[in-house]
């Protein structure tokens, strides 16, 4: 089998989400991973390992590049996610996060860890409807900004079927 970097269509990409996002929804991969995770950043040569191997990948001027600016995954609008100059959380926004966590009772709903974090589903921090909120631990919530039409779909099927499991 062929070794190397390809590069990947946006099929390829919507296969591989799709694959992980099947992963998360077994508690024992997920545990099993977990405790690969764990165990490997306990040791400090590993650490130490990953740290040179992504400093000499951010020395090398292609790949700051390829994953610098618009090409970021955070990138948006011309401005960095945690760019400071970030409007603050209105009321009406607290108010609805509060209604998300405690309709989801504070668990993250792709791995069941307690969390704080209410998600928009459609990217639109103004939407304030409940049908477009879900918790999300800071990790998996990491992971939504990859893919986004993907995770939006995702959602919108997964909050529908909660919204029936409360029905009956």
């Amino acid at each position: 089998m062929p070794t190397g970097i390809y590069e990947r269509t946006e099929k390829h990409r919507r296969i591989i989400s799709i694959t992980q996002i099947k992963r998360f929804e077994d508690p024992d991969e997920r545990e099993r991973m977990s405790i690969i995770q764990k165990s490997r950043l306990k040791d400090p040569e590993e650490r130490k390992k990953i740290s040179l191997y992504i400093e000499e990948k951010w020395n090398d001027e292609e790949y700051r590049k390829k994953f610098s600016g618009p090409n970021c995954p955070f990138y948006i609008d011309g401005r960095a996610s945690k760019d400071p100059n970030r409007r603050t959380l209105s009321l009406e926004h607290e108010k609805w996060a509060k209604q998300i966590r405690g309709r989801d009772n504070f668990t993250c709903q792709l791995c069941g860890k307690k969390v704080f974090i209410a998600h928009h589903i459609d990217y639109d921090p103004d939407n304030f409807d409940e049908d477009n909120g879900i918790c999300l631990c800071r990790s998996c919530h990491a992971k939504t900004n990859f893919d986004r039409d993907v995770w939006r779909e995702f959602f919108q099927i997964l909050i529908n079927v909660l919204t029936e499991e409360e029905v009956l």
